[in-house]
């Protein structure tokens, strides 16, 4: 009897580890599925992720995760988990034939893509999907054609001294290949302020370029850059005209000039002409003359979708009436970023349509001075191309090298920005004599990038009981408004380095989160003579997360008397966020505390309002009410760990775990 109980507990074991793996896989799943609902799919593709680690065979997770990678950026990484939905047991599934198609014609496995789409078209009646099923297949075979006479070009990733792990794409160049100015969403943000998905908002940065390289961007900042979305989308030739796309409201184009002195004015629209209130307008470029804008937008009186339109100076300065250039460049679907080469005749652009082999292509058209007409665009061919998005295309003045933006096998990340190496120009002298006459003028590339001094932080992220080292901790460098400056990962022997270009930093915010741990804050003091490089070592102790630990959140910050956040406050929160995804099992209390001013009864009324604001923005951002719970003290003086908000000791919000 003993023998037959010991052998029943004995298999119950896997038995156990089986349920509780289910249970795993069915709360990723689950929690995939509300991050969807958010609209939050990274977020969603992460956790389906997470749960095909636990259960890999699981059919409807793995065309979940494919359908997630076809809507991102990585669409090449579909294949494999439709490819694996369909074997097991999803084959039968016409859309899934659909998906395969469009998942082959990304990998470029064209004929296998065509088989795809003629098996799809086969089970369909409707005439629109019929129709871009056929436009697929025709990319296909252009496809095809484009991989059998590739283009003698070389393309160069521009690597890390411009790349980062976060996305870097819309690259503006100066005629002399000098200075380069791009978009990017990584940390040392202007405003510090993430999306829903996780990315900072858009910044410019530049770079000037030495014997040895591109050197260090530097981001732009005021008043370039602002609390807001800033792109850029063009430079003039002669380099003293900025332009950016500004998001307020439907997005708008915006110009920056050089001043005596070699800095950036403010920006200012281009005007109600070009800039319209109810559409959108993005990418822009200048003749060589300065006499016509191209732009894109997607105003009405197009042939649609988004089209490339130009607007010629006026003697007043301001810009005229705008044209749309028409047949034979503009179509039904989308052309977008206008790039007019320092000929003054040829005109890049990328569409959706004309002979591209998927997503956008970028071609060329050239104006004909006699016949007043664009030639029929030309695609600039494999590998230039490929069957996802080539956008933001652009040319060195003398037309050796091209620059754009792409996600490719290989690279930082996301996307990043590549040099292409462009086949000789039988107009190259041409070129020459036109970039001597803009070498003349006030330049761009007189502007001094200056090389910032450093200031070194370093240190080892260790466990304040065992003292061993915790790896894969985010470290965060932020300035005293919580702008993140930098941010990285702790090693594997818990090691973390940050160096500071910033010269105008006098301190900033070390911050350390970790799965199962209190977020560590401290301030750092960065010395003021900055003509020496300096370092400083902070080894961070960190303890765990346990009942009754207490943490201040130092920039939630509300306007006097008021109780709406306001949008600065948001990137700590999102790091609670991350706290409260890491620790599922936790629940906590979020403490609202307002100054002495006021009645008390006032002020305490006022505090639950601030951590009910808070409360509700946590639970906007998909965390369970069931794990908050929002209480006011008023002018309660309890502070967690010693650390203190900006506002004061008391007018502060923080969090105290109450269940695990």
């Amino acid at each position: 009897m003993k023998r037959f109980c010991f052998f029943i507990i004995f298999i119950s074991f896997p038995l156990i580890t089986s349920i509780v793996q289910a249970q795993g896989e069915k709360k990723f799943v689950k929690e995939a599925e509300a991050a969807l609902a958010q609209k939050d799919k990274k977020k969603a593709l992460e956790l389906y992720l997470k749960a095909l680690e636990i259960n890999p065979n699981k059919a409807d997770v793995n065309y979940k995760i494919g359908i997630l990678y076809l809507e991102s950026d990585f669409k090449f990484k579909a294949l494999s988990y439709l490819e694996k939905a369909s074997v097991l047991g999803l084959s039968s599934d016409f859309q899934i034939t659909k998906y395969l198609g469009i998942a082959n014609q990304f990998n470029h496995n064209f004929e296998k893509a065509i088989e795809n789409y003629q098996n799809y078209k086969g089970s369909i009646t409707d005439k629109e999907e019929i129709k871009k099923v056929d436009r697929r297949i025709y990319e296909c075979r252009n496809g095809l054609e484009f991989i059998a006479n590739p283009v003698p070009v070389k393309i160069d990733n521009l690597g890390p001294a411009i790349n980062t792990s976060f996305p870097e794409y819309a690259p503006v160049i100066s005629a002399d290949d000098s200075i380069l100015i791009f978009t990017s969403r990584r940390p040392g943000s202007t405003g510090g302020i993430k999306d829903q998905s996780g990315l900072y908002f858009e910044d410019l940065y530049i770079s000037k370029k030495t014997e040895e390289g591109w050197g260090k961007p530097q981001n732009m900042g005021f008043p370039v850059n602002t609390t807001s979305h800033e792109a850029s989308v063009g430079i003039s030739p002669d380099g003293n005209q900025l332009f950016i796309y500004k998001d307020n409201g439907n997005g708008d184009i915006y110009v920056c000039s050089i001043s005596e002195d070699y800095k950036w004015s403010k920006p200012v629209s281009v005007g109600s002409e070009v800039n319209s209130a109810k559409y959108f307008e993005n990418g822009a470029c200048l003749s060589f003359d300065g006499k016509k804008l191209f732009f894109a937008s997607n105003r009405e009186g197009g042939a649609g979708g988004n089209d490339i339109w130009v607007a010629e100076k006026q003697d007043n300065g301001s810009w005229g009436k705008p044209l749309n250039l028409g047949l034979p460049i503009n179509t039904e679907a989308d052309e977008e970023s206008p790039f007019m080469d320092l000929d003054g005749k040829t005109l890049y652009f990328s569409s959706r349509t004309h002979k591209g082999m998927g997503g956008f292509d970028i071609f060329k058209s050239v104006y004909n001075e006699e016949t007043k007409k664009w030639s029929v665009p030309e695609n600039l061919g494999y590998p230039i191309n490929s069957a996802d998005n080539e956008l933001y295309f652009i040319l060195s003045g003398d037309g050796k090298y091209g620059y754009y933006a792409s996600v490719k096998e290989g690279g930082y990340g996301d996307k990043d920005i590549y040099r292409i190496s462009m086949p000789p120009r039988p107009d190259y002298q041409d070129l020459q004599t036109r970039l001597q006459s803009i070498r003349e003028k006030k330049y761009l590339s007189n502007l001094s990038v200056d090389k910032a001094q450093s200031y070194i932080l370093s240190g080892k992220v260790l466990d304040a009981v065992t003292a061993k080292p915790v790896s894969n901790a985010l470290m965060q460098l932020k300035d005293t408004k919580g702008n993140v400056i930098d941010e990285m990962t702790s090693k594997s022997d818990g090691g973390y380095y940050f160096k500071i270009t910033a010269d105008t930093l006098s301190a900033c915010l070390l911050a350390a989160y970790a799965k199962g741990y209190v977020p560590f804050l401290k301030d750092i003091d960065i010395p003021k003579d900055k003509k020496i490089v300096d370092s400083q070592v902070n080894d961070i102790k960190l303890k765990k997360l346990d009942l009754g630990e207490r943490f201040v959140l130092r920039n939630i910050y509300f306007d006097f008397d008021k109780s709406e956040l306001k949008p600065e406050s948001k990137a700590d929160l999102e790091n609670l966020i991350m706290l409260l995804n890491d620790n599922p099992s936790i629940r906590i209390e979020i403490g609202g505390y307002t100054d002495s001013k006021g009645e008390k009864e006032y002020n305490r009324n006022l505090s639950q309002k601030r951590a009910e604001a808070v409360l509700n923005y946590l639970v906007s951002r998909g965390i369970s009410k069931k794990r908050l719970v929002a209480k006011g003290y008023g002018e309660g003086s309890s502070v967690g760990n010693g650390q203190v908000n900006q506002e004061g000791i008391n007018r502060r919000t923080e969090f105290v775990i109450i269940d695990k």
